[in-house]
């Protein structure tokens, strides 16, 4: 009589490493049985004479750790904001009030206001009835400091680049417009 052997082979542990024989040897399948062993049926169903062959239930694959899923993509939720324009190139200053749909982040927690992307007020400022003319410097205030975020030199082509634009809760932000050459003025008498 052959051997028995359990078809298809248990799984290895789970820390099991093979030798340099990988991939492993298994034995060879079992022969069909030969002509000698005849089976017969008997009458009675309940005195089966056939040989039956016991396979133990596969062990469950080895368990793996859940791949956990990346987060979803950020949704960009276009938002109405408010821009109030003071343009300074005038010497009455003009103040103009201009809406533009743009992206905005929530500012961090325990923070009020949202966060926009310069670059996104500027080209949607640039595309509506109330775009800029002539050549300018554009900036917002935050605290003390002058946060340029557009420029506009004599072509007319704006030059912007990604910047983080601090927008007040109310969703306004107020910007100011100055003339180029009025900046260079002011940079040689303060020197």
């Amino acid at each position: 009589m052959h051997p028995q052997h359990s078809w298809p082979p248990p799984a290895p542990p789970p820390a099991h490493t093979y030798a340099a024989s990988y991939p492993p040897t298994y034995p060879p399948p079992l022969p069909p049985p030969s002509h000698s062993e005849k089976r017969h049926k008997s009458k009675s169903r309940s005195h089966r004479h056939e040989q039956t062959h016991y396979y133990p239930p596969a062990p469950p694959p080895p368990s793996v750790p859940p791949i956990p899923e990346a987060p979803p993509p950020a949704v960009r939720v276009c938002r109405v904001l408010t821009l109030l324009i003071e343009d300074k190139r005038n010497p009455d200053g003009e103040c103009m009030l201009a809406e533009v749909r743009v992206p905005l982040k929530p500012a961090g927690t325990g923070d009020d206001g949202f966060w926009a992307d310069a670059q996104d007020v500027s080209e949607e400022l640039q595309k509506g009835p109330s775009r800029i003319d002539g050549s300018a410097k554009v900036y917002t205030q935050r605290g003390k400091y002058k946060q340029y975020f557009l420029r506009i030199p004599a072509n007319g082509e704006p030059v912007c680049q990604p910047a983080n634009l601090r927008v007040a809760p109310d969703r306004t932000i107020e910007i100011v417009i100055e003339d180029v050459s009025h900046a260079k003025l002011k940079a040689i008498t303060c020197s």
